[in-house]
């Protein structure tokens, strides 16, 4: 039996989740008793009040935050096929994307459009590059894969060259750079880290023929292409929720919130404060998350100020 102060994740999880669903605190110990967690009536009451003042009431309901505003983030996963890696001498050939809170990936082919080879040779992408920038401007965080150094300046090369507005500097996530800058992999590509990781999504392979063959425009090597990229935007994803709770270079989703109350970047609020991290001249709140593992640090200093040591 655990007999230690400190409370775990798990018995911290049975217990709120009870408490939740109306369960008494004699239900509560009994269930943590079950789970190999002793604890006394008077110890669970001082937990549950404490708990209550550092997340909102309703912490597991991603629908109900009480008195907390806030905005949910708009996440794109993307990846784009291309002629060429030279976005002046090339063209796109799709574009393919998930909204992180969507279970299935969607793609745009330069042979949706009608009529898209009857044009100019150099626009027959100019209608493709219209519907991404359309999508695109609709996010907040951008999530891909040497986005930063391919897909975004290849996408904004094909803008400006069509004549099209530019697309936003949007927030981005970029898997390459976090693998490379925080991590030791043999290669950091994307099939690589998936394979090394254990991912459930696996990047599929294609023959060079196919290749050369949807370069030169055939429709069936473009629709191949595009299921390839389709997998490669489930192993993005997969990828991402694995690199995620180490990763430094992200967006803080605490910036959507306007409230007081603390939120990991995976977007749960099912996070406990567990010490301190400091600074060169501050200490603040250590909070770990529950949902993914992830350690932040909290918003309030817990250092006291210059008043607070003059009054004692």
């Amino acid at each position: 039996m655990s007999k230690s102060r400190q409370w775990e994740a798990k018995e911290i999880e049975i217990a709120v989740t009870l408490k939740r669903e109306g369960e008494k605190h004699t239900k509560i110990l009994e269930a943590l008793k079950a789970n190999g967690y002793e604890r006394t009536d008077r110890a669970l009451g001082q937990f549950l009040f404490k708990y209550s003042q550092k997340v909102p009431q309703d912490p597991w309901d991603y629908n109900s935050y009480g008195e907390i505003a806030y905005r949910k983030p708009k996440i794109l996963v993307y990846d784009i096929e291309t002629t060429d890696l030279d976005a002046g001498f090339g063209e796109m050939l799709m574009f393919g994307y998930q909204w992180w809170d969507e279970d299935t990936p969607k793609i745009i082919k330069i042979n949706d459009f009608d009529g898209w080879k009857k044009g100019h040779y150099n626009d027959r992408d100019y209608r493709l590059c219209e519907a991404v920038h359309g999508v695109i401007c609709e996010a907040d965080v951008l999530i891909g894969h040497f986005s930063t150094r391919f897909d975004h300046p290849f996408i904004q090369t094909r803008m400006l060259k069509h004549g099209l507005p530019p697309i936003p500097d949007t927030t981005q996530i970029d898997t390459w750079r976090i693998a490379k800058r925080q991590l030791k992999f043999r290669s950091n590509r994307l099939g690589i880290i998936a394979d090394s990781l254990g991912c459930k999504q696996r990047k599929d392979k294609v023959e060079p023929a196919v290749w050369r063959m949807a370069k030169g425009h055939d429709e069936e090597a473009i629709g191949v292409i595009a299921e390839y990229c389709l997998q490669d935007i489930r192993t993005q994803k997969s990828v991402t929720e694995k690199l995620l709770p180490v990763a430094k270079e992200v967006v803080n989703l605490n910036l959507f919130t306007d409230g007081d109350h603390h939120r990991c970047m995976c977007g749960s609020w099912r996070v406990v404060r567990d010490g301190e991290i400091f600074t060169k001249v501050n200490a603040y709140e250590r909070y770990k998350c529950l949902s993914c593992g992830r350690w932040s640090r909290g918003r309030k200093t817990t250092t006291k100020s210059k008043v607070e040591r003059k009054a004692k």
